[in-house]
């Protein structure tokens, strides 16, 4: 029960608190991935056979093994290629590693805590109810016309359109649309109630949780459509539909088949005149495409360029943006953190090797599950597997025109539905007493490499905890201390908002001060030489560099 208890608490923290798309966030999610690693396997009956920890944990283990080949030779992407291996900043690679290895972890505990059908059942509702929570919370914000997060928490970043606990709309879009898929299996699992002569006497009960799971769809699908997101809206409708296919196609006979595709192409005829009555939503206005996608195409252009020039390894797992700065095109202005395609950015980080291998583990695991979906023998476990497997077929389509993956909330969800796609208790469909879901326990020098991986795990996501307090404190503090709090993040982690924030702290102090000016100016320039070096593609560094230099070189004159 506590292992349950600990993995639900996990995927709530990870939407609830801002989607974890901050480093104080992240590392206190790698945290908790890691303590409930430990609980499982000390108190719980850790497994190796399901189809996740088979294929999809070695699948990430070869791209964190790819990741730390990389980590061995930092240097610029517009260097001449010497090397197979390299990244273009250790930093982000060495994150996007123990961000992987809390992936990876996660797959390994999770299968095992929803091995029983209970299990699924309770978390296929959790899932439902946090994307209902996320929806409502979204929509009454946004009707308030405030641009604070969740209404009381100001944003991080300028310039993007939050909803409900996410940054970023479209984020919350793709979230939104794996719980809406996870929606249409729970209302499919309950309609066995109203026909089966079994369940006769909770008929009503099966009914009200029926018209229950439609209505809270049905506002999903419609805060889908109010978050703005076109790639979000079109990937729900074609997951929905394809699912709804293939359902059709296995599971009835005879006239309901036909009734079946008759609806479903009903559907497709009513969704493609909604399209052309909104041109907005198929993104080509007036006879030209709209801006967002003209952004998006030449985003696509240069990450091309990118891959012809480093094509077998990429440029470094998790520093992406490192990297872009030599192909992006004037079009797209200021810094582009990831390109909007997750399947791409994962060529451009790992190459063809490592996409090959992530790529394959999730194929592996999908026909795995499909396999298991079709096989089911019960009906309610075979709505509750195709919901969790319309989910992640939603996300991987969304993953071709946005980098949902790239926020730990959704890779969270996407990884937790895998599980229940792989689960042991969709093929038996079983109780529990029926069947045995019980494994070996490993032998003891196993629970101790697990033991110190997890805490390895802990140890290494501490510092970016104790930099962002530093860096907050930065933030909140008198201009004459800002310049030690964020050396203090620094110190703690070298991420180059810090430095960025250590650089203007420096500013704004010489600028207070013209006697002290050009002292002050050299302490920044001195305090930000290392990670302007090591990040001399930073355009937000060289400009911090270039003014101090402007500045100084007046001074002299």
């Amino acid at each position: 029960m506590l292992q349950e208890s600990l993995l639900y608490f996990i995927f709530i923290f990870s939407v609830i608190v801002f989607a974890c798309a901050e480093p104080w966030s992240v590392a206190l999610l790698q945290i908790l991935i890691a303590c409930l690693l430990l609980l499982v396997t000390w108190k719980g009956r850790l497994s190796f056979s399901g189809p996740v920890q088979r294929w999809l944990v070695p699948g990430i283990l070869i791209l964190v093994f790819i990741g730390g080949l990389q980590s061995l030779q930092e240097r610029p992407a517009s260097f001449p290629n010497t090397t197979l291996f390299f990244t273009t900043s250790v930093w982000a690679t060495r994150k996007a590693i123990l961000l992987w290895l809390s992936y990876a972890a996660l797959l390994l505990c999770a299968p095992t805590v929803l091995a029983d059908p209970s299990r699924l059942r309770r978390f296929s509702w959790l899932v439902f109810s946090l994307g209902v929570f996320t929806a409502a919370a979204g929509l009454g914000i946004r009707s308030a016309n405030t641009g604070l997060l969740l209404g009381f928490r100001q944003l991080p970043y300028w310039g993007v359109a939050p909803f409900g606990p996410f940054v970023n709309r479209d984020h919350a879009a793709s979230f939104l649309a794996m719980t809406g898929l996870m929606g249409w299996g729970l209302f499919f699992s309950k309609l066995p109630g109203l026909s089966d002569s079994r369940y006769r006497t909770k008929f009503f009960d099966s009914l009200a949780l029926s018209l229950l799971a439609l209505a809270m769809v049905g506002t999903i699908a419609f805060c889908l459509f109010k978050t703005g997101s076109r790639g979000g809206t079109h990937a729900f409708f074609m997951a929905t539909g394809f699912m709804g296919f293939l359902a059709s196609t296995f599971f009835t006979k005879g006239r309901w088949r036909y009734l079946s595709y008759t609806g479903l192409l009903s559907a497709c005829g009513i969704y493609a005149y909604l399209l052309h009555q909104f041109p907005q939503w198929r993104g080509y206005v007036d006879g030209n495409w709209i801006d967002a996608l003209q952004w998006r195409a030449s985003m696509y252009r240069s990450g091309l360029e990118m891959f012809r020039d480093f094509p077998v390894t990429g440029v470094g797992l998790g520093s992406f943006m490192h990297g872009f700065p030599p192909y992006q095109e004037p079009l797209v202005k200021g810094v582009v953190e990831h390109i909007h395609g997750d399947w791409l950015e994962s060529i451009l980080q790992a190459g063809i090797f490592g996409f090959a291998a992530l790529a394959a583990s999730l194929l592996a695991v999908l026909a795995i599950g499909l396999h298991r979906w079709v096989r089911c023998p019960s009906r309610e476990l075979r709505a509750l597997s195709g919901g969790a497997l319309g989910g992640v077929i939603v996300l991987s389509i969304h993953m071709f025109m946005e980098f949902p993956f790239q926020i730990p909330a959704n890779a969270v969800t996407l990884l937790l539905l895998l599980c229940m796609v792989g689960s042991r208790a969709i093929l038996k469909g079983k109780r529990p007493d029926e069947d045995e879901f019980s494994s070996p326990q490993p032998p003891i020098w196993m629970k101790t490499v697990v033991t110190v991986f997890a805490i390895g795990m802990i140890g290494f996501s501490i510092p970016p905890i104790i930099a962002e307090g530093c860096y907050f404190l930065g933030q909140q503090s008198p201009d004459h201390s800002k310049a030690y709090f964020f050396n203090r993040a620094v110190s703690w982690d070298p991420n180059p908002k810090y430095a960025r924030n250590l650089g203007q702290a420096y500013s704004k102090a010489a600028s207070k001060s013209p006697l002290a000016r050009p002292t002050l100016l050299r302490k920044g320039l001195d305090a930000t030489a290392t990670l302007e070096r090591r990040y001399p593609l930073d355009s937000r560094l060289r400009k911090y560099r270039e003014y101090s230099v402007y500045i100084l070189g007046r001074q002299k004159g």
